[in-house]
């Protein structure tokens, strides 16, 4: 009897000491969720932060001001996930990162005001000179021998050997011209009788679009204006660029100016 007692007592023991441990393995870890914001736009994450036990699972959404667009998540494996709503599943510290763009234009209601995109005012930094599409050894410059507006332009000082020279711009984030129903920009040569084309490329596919946007161009100077009202990716604009043909061929050097990129 005193046996079975005993057998028992180590019994109930036994499973006293397996209680405690299984308690002890259900305590749950216990992770921090960090939330931050970047871009040229703003927004609000909900979210915003907070700790979490291992394997919760937390649906995170981000949400654009009047202005800006949401363009997606970084960090946490969800870099390019363009889902303003993700579910994050706790099982470390995460830290993700919302990226919110301003709309150029900003908010829709209403008239859209013209924007300046590029004058030049500030530098000519992002911008490059090309000879027929390919690098070439002229650098950009800033100009105050003429601009169209303010007291400052682009200028490109090329040697006029037959080349067909491009300035371009890879605007980065893209620009979203989708309020906007033209693009124009203002130029001039040194050199008379050479011809002038305004295009822009999309990020999707990467196509050559312009409209209407070419001419002949002088020592005068001369507008010309893309119109993007059929254009079905100007909510996404990666490359804009104009282009200078028909220059001589006879070695001799000259400028090329660009100033005043307006979106209306």
């Amino acid at each position: 009897m005193k046996n079975i007692k005993s057998i028992i007592v180590l019994a109930v023991l036994a499973m006293a000491l397996l209680l405690q441990g299984c308690s002890s393995d259900t305590t749950l870890e216990k992770y921090k969720l960090t939330i931050g914001i970047n871009g040229s736009g703003t927004g609000t994450v909900t979210p915003n932060g907070g700790t979490y036990e291992y394997g919760e699972k937390v649906k995170v959404t981000a949400e654009a001001a009047d202005g800006s667009t949401f363009k997606g998540w970084q960090g946490a494996g969800y870099d390019g996930n363009t889902n303003p709503t993700i579910t994050v599943i706790m099982d470390s510290d995460v830290t993700l990162t919302a990226v919110f763009e301003e709309v150029v234009g900003g908010n829709t209601g209403g008239s859209i005001e013209p924007k300046t995109l590029y004058d030049f005012e500030d530098g000519v930094d992002g911008w490059n000179v090309k000879a027929d599409w390919a690098d070439s050894e002229v650098t950009p410059q800033v100009s105050t021998d003429w601009s169209a507006e303010g007291s400052q332009s682009l200028a490109a000082n090329v040697t006029f050997d037959g080349s067909q020279y491009q300035l371009i711009i890879y605007p980065y984030p893209a620009l979203d011209l989708s309020s906007y129903s033209t693009l124009s920009v203002t130029v001039k040569s040194t050199v008379s009788g050479a011809y002038s084309k305004l295009y822009v490329k999309d990020g999707t596919n990467w196509e050559y679009y312009s409209v209407n946007a070419e001419g002949a161009v002088s020592d005068e100077e001369t507008t010309f204006t893309i119109d993007l009202s059929d254009y079905d990716y100007s909510d996404n604009i990666r490359e804009i660029g104009i282009e200078f043909m028909s220059l001589p061929e006879d070695n001799s050097t000259g400028t090329l100016y660009i100033d005043n990129i307006i979106g209306e």
